[in-house]
């Protein structure tokens, strides 16, 4: 069975009632399973950047003349209806409940609250993840505006657009307006508390808007499977190729048809490896048994698992800046932000299904260059001790590996002497590290960020491996293809660092530790569906069950 099929399926006839009844019961079962998620042999640390609530600051000054714009603005019917979008009498009518005292401005300009509602506002739209806004607009071009006309006319072009704009936290699909956004805004919560009603995050809004679209697929019947059978390869010509590109319309990865409905044409390999792209596999055009597979994955499974990571994105509150490394987990797949702007992406490798790598939040705060292997106990007990019971031998497999003893970690211990059956071996009272050098297993250079797990970025000595459509192989840290690279753009900032001086130390052959003189945030994420920068839908296996996971515990009402 596909691991895809296991997620909840949405009937026909009421496609949107059964998606937010699912997405319900899957807000509880993310909250549950929010990161750092923990394997059952880690222990957890705490979550980076959590601070304890700031204390409630003093109400910003309202004059008179503030409150008397605002009244005569919004008693204004025709005036407001001109202003802004939402509907001018409800806006009236919740501003003549508050006694006209305004939320986001004061007599000095926007309050705290409105100088992040604005700037939320406006990173959103700038992203393209909302619509342009003429309430946001207009809003923007007041800013810094004193007078109390001006001030006015910012404040309720504020209100209509959070209004218009925001979701509802009980239920993200719903479509807006939502007046009870207002409402909690106007009962005094702070700027934190936004997020509930606007989350900042660009990847959350593009999801929701493409789930309307497979709703939408859903509502029509989902989308035909394909007939197992041999490989297709291009200028095939089989009776399975009507279903692949009757398949692919119903997506919308193919778009036309042709006159040859049975041959395997040049427009049908475009749309195949458009599709293969997007789901995580070998973009080469031919259509295999994983090909297939994923075909095959229902529209609904689809629909199902793009409302789990829309859930999945609100429950955790992205709200990374400007400058950030994102690993997405199970893309295998980094991302370097910098000044807002992508500067590296790169496919990576992660960690083995049964290895996983854990998701988590931290910041890079400095790199090695020909970093010593310090063979971890796991890897040591897992991988070595066993092979070295067979055969002592198997060391000189890995160049440059040394034993010592904890008791005397100065004196190297020739390996066959070393009885692998003792206690002294089973124990881990031994240690085994790799000089560094072109074997060396973390490559050239890592990134070590604070974490609980042991993990971090590295280099690697099998730069064959990064074209693998499946790069799950490491004991749970990340291997990078190009650790120079990304050295260099960690360092571009650093006048003591060129990229020539990168390279000089590397060729030195010894180890050298160089701090980030500003730490740098990374997020080890696990997104399974998702809307790329460019809009395109992209989808991923569940490979170390968490989608899975969270389904059951929502599907058990919340117990884990």
């Amino acid at each position: 069975m596909n691991e895809f099929t296991d997620l909840p399926r949405l009937g026909r006839g009421t496609v949107a009632g059964r998606a937010r009844a699912l997405l319900s019961c899957l807000f509880l079962a993310s909250a549950l399973l929010s990161f750092p998620f923990e394997p059952s042999s880690a222990t957890p640390g705490d979550r980076a950047g959590e601070t304890a609530p700031a204390a409630p600051a003093a109400a910003p000054a309202v004059d008179a003349a503030l409150i008397g714009a605002i009244k005569d603005l919004a008693s204004n019917g025709h005036a407001l209806d001109q202003l802004v979008e939402f509907d001018a009498a409800a806006l009236q009518q919740r501003y003549a409940g508050r006694d006209w005292q305004p939320v986001w401005v004061a007599t000095t300009g926007l309050q705290p609250q409105g100088e992040a509602l604005l700037g939320a506002l406006e990173r959103l739209q700038r992203s393209g993840a909302l619509p342009a806004s003429a309430d946001v607009a207009t809003a923007s071009a007041r800013r810094g505006s004193t007078a109390p006309a001006s001030l006015a006319e910012m404040e309720l072009l504020l209100s209509s657009a959070f209004i218009s704009l925001a979701v509802d936290p009980a239920d993200l699909l719903a479509g807006g307006p939502h007046p009870q956004a207002f409402d909690a805004a106007a009962a005094g919560a702070d700027t934190g508390q936004l997020h509930q009603w606007l989350p900042p995050d660009p990847t959350f809004w593009r999801l929701r808007a493409a789930i309307d679209g497979y709703q939408a697929i859903v509502a029509r019947g989902g989308w035909p499977t394909v007939s197992a059978g041999p490989k297709l390869e291009p200028g095939a010509r089989d009776g399975r190729i009507r279903q692949i590109r009757q398949r692919l319309l119903a997506s919308g990865d193919l778009v036309g048809g042709t006159a040859e409905p049975d041959v395997y044409d040049d427009a049908l390999l475009d749309a195949v490896k458009r599709f293969q792209a997007r789901h995580g596999l070998k973009p080469d055009g031919v259509i295999g048994f994983g090909t297939i597979d994923a075909l095959n994955v229902p529209a609904d499974a689809r629909l199902a698992s793009m409302i789990f990571n829309l859930n999945r994105l609100y429950t955790q509150g992205r709200d990374w800046g400007d400058n950030y490394v994102m690993v997405n987990l199970a893309a295998a797949q980094l991302k370097l932000v910098q000044s807002g702007t992508i500067t590296a992406s790169y496919n990576v490798i992660v960690g083995r299904r049964d290895r996983p790598t854990p998701e988590l939040d931290s910041a890079i705060s400095r790199m090695e260059f020909n970093p010593y292997w310090n063979v971890p106990a796991g890897i040591y007990a897992k991988d070595f001790l066993p092979k070295l019971r067979k055969d002592p031998g198997f060391i000189n497999h890995y160049q440059n590996i040394k034993v010592y003893r904890a008791s005397e970690p100065a004196n190297e211990v020739d390996p066959t002497t070393i009885d692998w059956f003792s206690p002294e071996a089973k124990q881990m009272r031994l240690r085994l590290r790799q000089d560094p050098g072109p074997e060396n297993a973390l490559g050239p250079a890592k990134f070590l960020f604070p974490n609980s797990y042991d993990v971090y970025l590295h280099g690697t000595n099998k730069p064959s491996l990064f074209a693998n459509a499946d790069r799950f192989l490491s004991s749970g840290c990340v291997r990078l293809p190009d650790p120079l690279g990304f050295a260099e753009l960690l360092l571009k900032s650093d006048p003591n660092w060129s990229r020539a001086k990168i390279d000089a130390a590397v060729e030195a052959r010894t180890n050298r530790g160089v701090p980030l003189a500003t730490p740098l945030p990374v997020h080890l994420v696990y997104d399974t569906a998702w809307v790329d920068e460019a809009g395109t839908v992209q989808f991923r296996a569940d490979v170390y069950g968490r989608d899975r996971k969270g389904t059951a515990i929502a599907q058990r009402g919340g117990k884990g």
